[in-house]
C-alpha cells in the first residue's frame, strides 16, 4: 500500500431522479452531453417500466437535465454521436419476455425523434456473402437487435440483429450501407477510429472484423465463450467472455490472441488505458 498522489475535492452540481436506476449510459467525444437509459425489469412491474422507462439527456457543463423521452420498455443499448447532436437507442415499447428489441429511435439534441426504424419488418430475401461465397437468405425479416453503435464522424450507425446481420445505416437518410451475414446473433459492435472496420461480438463465441467498404470478413477468432463485455482501443481488444473463464486480449489488425489471463468468473466491466500500456 502507498499514500495516494493525486488529491482531489468534489462538489455534487447535479441530482436528478430518473424514475428507474440508470443502467445504460453514453458521453459524446467531447465530454459534454451524457444519455442514460434504464435496463431493470424485476422487481418492478410492468406497468411501471412501461411508465418509467425513458432516456435522459444531461448537459454535463451545464450540470442540467435537458429532456426525457419516454420509451415505455427496457432499453438494452443506447449511444450518443460524436458532438452530441444525435441518440439512438433499441427498444420494444412494451414490456415482454422478448431478448431482442425490434425497433431502433433516433432522436435529435431537443429530444425530437428523427425516425424509427423497425429492423424485423418483413423484406425480400437477402444478398449475403459468408467466407466470400454469395447466397441468399430467405429469412423474411432481419430479427431482432441487441446493439446499435454511431460511428466516429456521428454520419452512420451501425447495429447487430439475432439473425446474424450487421447493419449500416445513414444517420439521417437510414440508407444501407452495408450488410453482412455473421451466421449468429451479434451481440455488440465497435468501429475502428478510422471506420474501416466494424467488430462484432457473435454467439458462436467469435469476434469478427469487418471491412465496411468491402463488406469482407477480415477475421474470426474464437476468444472461448460469447463475448459478453469488452474494450476496443486503437490495436486492442480486452474481452471477456459469457461461458469462458479467461480474460482475453487481441491483435486488432491480425485477429490473433496476444494473451490470455485466467479468471474464475465472468468480468463485467473491463479498460484499456490511452498509451495501451495497462489493461
Amino acid at each position: 500500500l502507498h499514500l495516494p498522489t493525486v488529491t482531489a475535492s468534489y462538489r455534487q452540481v447535479l441530482d436528478f431522479d430518473t424514475g428507474m436506476p440508470p443502467a445504460r449510459s453514453a458521453v459524446s467525444a467531447d465530454g459534454r452531453y451524457m444519455v442514460t437509459a434504464p435496463y431493470l425489469d424485476s422487481p418492478l412491474s410492468a406497468s411501471y417500466i412501461e411508465a418509467h422507462a425513458a432516456i435522459d439527456f444531461f448537459d454535463l457543463q451545464g450540470a442540467t437535465h435537458l429532456w426525457s423521452y419516454p420509451l415505455g420498455s427496457t432499453i438494452l443499448s443506447l449511444d450518443i454521436s460524436p458532438d452530441g447532436q444525435y441518440v439512438a437507442a433499441i427498444y420494444q415499447g412494451s414490456v415482454t419476455g422478448q431478448a431482442a428489441k425490434d425497433y431502433i429511435v433516433l432522436l435529435d439534441h431537443q429530444g425530437k425523434l428523427v425516425w424509427k426504424r423497425q429492423v424485423d419488418a418483413p423484406g425480400p430475401a437477402l444478398a449475403v456473402t459468408w467466407d466470400g461465397i454469395a447466397t441468399t437468405t430467405a429469412n423474411p425479416g432481419l430479427g431482432g437487435v441487441f446493439t446499435v453503435k454511431f460511428s466516429p464522424d456521428g454520419r452512420s450507425v451501425a447495429y447487430g440483429t439475432i439473425t446474424g446481420m450487421v447493419v449500416v445505416v445513414g444517420t439521417q437518410t437510414q440508407a444501407v450501407s452495408l450488410q453482412v451475414f455473421v451466421r449468429d446473433q451479434v451481440r455488440d459492435l465497435a468501429w475502428s477510429p478510422d471506420m474501416s472496420r466494424l467488430y462484432a461480438s457473435v454467439g458462436d463465441n467469435s469476434v469478427y472484423a469487418i471491412n465496411t467498404a468491402t463488406a469482407k470478413i477480415l477475421w474470426q477468432t474464437d476468444v472461448g465463450g460469447w463475448s459478453l463485455s469488452w474494450s476496443i482501443s486503437k490495436d486492442y481488444a480486452l474481452i471477456s467472455a459469457k461461458e469462458g473463464y479467461a480474460i482475453t486480449l487481441l491483435n486488432l489488425t491480425t485477429g490473433a490472441i496476444v494473451w490470455r489471463y485466467p479468471v474464475l468468473d465472468t468480468s463485467f466491466s473491463l479498460a484499456i488505458s490511452s498509451d495501451q500500456s495497462r489493461f
